[in-house]
């Protein structure tokens, strides 16, 4: 399983025309507000953990998306933003499931995500949808 600081530099390594001054200030901020964070492995951060330390950068509330397919343990995206809608979550759910397919069922642990255009791609997709 990586870690965060894999994660990170894979993140960095993604765009390579970025300017190296926009590299060296995204690693700057991130190792000052995470910390110790880049030696915890991604399996042992929870959600609670998350938003703890956005919280702790930024006092505004954030959403984050965390997908995770329940039988692989494989999380094809983790997403935060200042605010979420229904259409994001399908943009989302569009580029995930390009690469990995489209899922048989979507379970949602928060009633925030359920709008009219994810029931829309569900059942346009043929996807069951259910609430825990």
């Amino acid at each position: 399983m990586p870690s965060v600081g894999n994660t990170f530099q894979d993140h960095v390594a993604a765009n390579p025309t970025r300017l190296p001054r926009t590299d060296e200030l995204y690693r700057y901020e991130a190792n000052r507000n995470l910390g110790d964070w880049f030696s915890r492995l991604l399996d042992a951060i929870t959600r609670r953990d998350i938003e703890a330390c956005c919280q702790l950068f930024n006092e505004r509330r954030i959403r984050d998306l965390i997908i995770v397919d329940t039988y692989s343990r494989l999380s094809p995206a983790i997403d935060v933003r200042p605010q979420y809608r229904g259409t994001d979550v399908v943009e989302t759910l569009e580029r995930i499931t390009g690469i990995h397919g489209t899922p048989k069922t979507i379970r949602l642990d928060t009633p925030e995500f359920i709008s009219k255009a994810l029931e829309l791609w569900a059942w346009f997709n043929g996807v069951m949808m259910e609430q825990s």
